[in-house]
């Protein structure tokens, strides 16, 4: 029987190995890692890897094994792969994984790169002065959008579930050992849609800023992902530095050359040098930048909308971190390069039981934009506790994930209760 794949604890049974094994093999041929986060099993995984055309062989019905051609020539066992072959697998991944970063040039961080500093580009939200900065910059700060008391609110929210569903201890630094959170900072399980992010999701405000942009009210919103990164440069702790994701766009400048998504970005603690955050290239999302863009990046134009920056292209010296204070919504234009950024760090003896980072990823568009079927395709989403990603309006990637989460559910295996949305959260869904 399938079983769904957790993180924690030190036993790795075999469905985890092959989970962790497919996961290697999509990253390494350039799946979106967002989408490969959002696969709670390996049948969502493999399904994933279908859809993309990285995986070519469905599993067998018999007890063999089925094996498909893998990253650089390794082999994957799709149906059964016994204990020490998953260990050899599973050995050889973490060599080719290794030997890949060591080949790969480290990004440096921003203002190394450039010598350009953050930027601090904050409005009011009834200041028409940040539609006009959006525009032409292709992004903008709101200031105060939440309030000191809404954001410690989301902040104990977020930390409930956290504790519930991992018996981790907020208070206790000891407990965080075994606390799992992907390397960009992703936590894993049903974090998106518990009761912390659809809180802000929910604030009037922050539906306000997406209104004067698109000029309707009736909106839907994504169920997108929170990033969590602990403070990585506590002395005794073994706590890796985040990697985020690299600069990229998540709008195709060959094939939605128009705006159709704005995206969104709460952080819960401030946004500083020392630890980082979002970083931007100014005015990439604007007629000459996209032209620029195609022009270095011609494997755009493949379909898809996860377009990571050629490391050649000269705009990956122009990336600069967004600063920001708690509450604050940070919004940028889906065909502006964006990415991650992690500073260098604290005082290494800090010891204060607080995460360095606690963002969340919002972002609303009209409901006209959608289909019937992307309406009925969210609202099972939302009842299996399945993410989306930061298109509200389009869900045909979430077909693996919604698939594995139906088959669990049917195997009584899926632990996952929806929460109860207010009407002001239902009329977002």
């Amino acid at each position: 029987m399938e079983r769904v794949y957790t993180e924690g604890g030190s036993d790795v049974s075999q469905d985890s190995k092959k989970y962790m094994w497919l996961k290697k093999h999509l990253q390494a041929r350039g799946v979106d890692p967002a989408e490969i986060q959002k696969c709670y099993g390996v049948p969502s995984l493999y399904n994933l890897g279908i859809q993309h055309g990285v995986l070519t062989t469905a599993p067998s019905e018999g007890s063999g094994h089925n094996d498909v051609s893998g990253a650089s020539g390794l082999p994957i066992a799709v149906d059964i792969i016994e204990s020490e072959d998953a260990d050899a697998h599973m050995a050889q991944a973490d060599e080719v994984e290794a030997k890949e970063e060591a080949a790969a040039e480290k990004p440096a961080p921003p203002e190394e790169v450039s010598g350009l500093p953050p930027i601090e580009a904050r409005f009011d939200l009834e200041d028409p002065a940040w539609m006009k900065h959006l525009d032409e910059e292709g992004f903008c700060v709101i200031k105060g959008v939440a309030t000191e008391e809404e954001v410690e609110t989301a902040k104990k929210l977020v930390w409930d579930q956290i504790e519930g569903a991992k018996g981790i201890q907020r208070d206790n630094l000891e407990s965080w050992n075994k606390w799992r959170i992907d390397k960009r900072g992703f936590p894993t399980d049903f974090l998106p849609q518990s009761e912390g992010p659809w809180y802000l999701r929910g604030l009037p405000r922050v539906k306000q800023c997406f209104e004067r942009i698109w000029e309707e009210s009736d909106l839907l919103v994504s169920m997108d992902a929170i990033i969590i990164w602990k403070p990585w440069w506590y002395e005794g702790k073994r706590w890796p530095t985040p990697k985020p994701e690299g600069l990229h766009l998540d709008q195709n400048p060959f094939h939605r050359p128009k705006r159709e998504s704005v995206q969104g970005m709460m952080p819960l603690y401030p946004v500083t040098d020392k630890v980082g955050g979002l970083r931007v290239v100014p005015r990439s999302q604007s007629a000459e930048g996209q032209k620029a863009l195609k022009a270095h990046n011609p494997a755009f134009s493949r379909p898809g909308d996860w377009c990571v920056l050629s490391s050649e292209d000269p705009m990956q010296a122009d990336a600069r971190l967004i600063l920001a204070e708690p509450g604050d919504f940070i919004l940028w234009d889906s065909r502006a390069v964006h990415g991650g950024f992690v500073g260098n760090g604290g005082d290494p003896a800090e010891q204060e039981a607080q995460v360095a980072r606690m963002s969340m990823t919002i972002c609303m568009t009209p409901r006209s934009c959608a289909t019937p079927q992307v309406l009925e395709d969210r609202k099972e989403a939302f009842q299996l506790g399945v993410p989306t990603n930061h298109w509200p309006h389009y869900t045909d990637k979430m077909a693996g994930a919604l698939q594995s989460a139906r088959n669990n559910a049917s195997m009584g295996i899926l632990k996952y209760t929806p929460i109860e949305l207010t009407p002001e959260q239902q009329a977002l869904m």
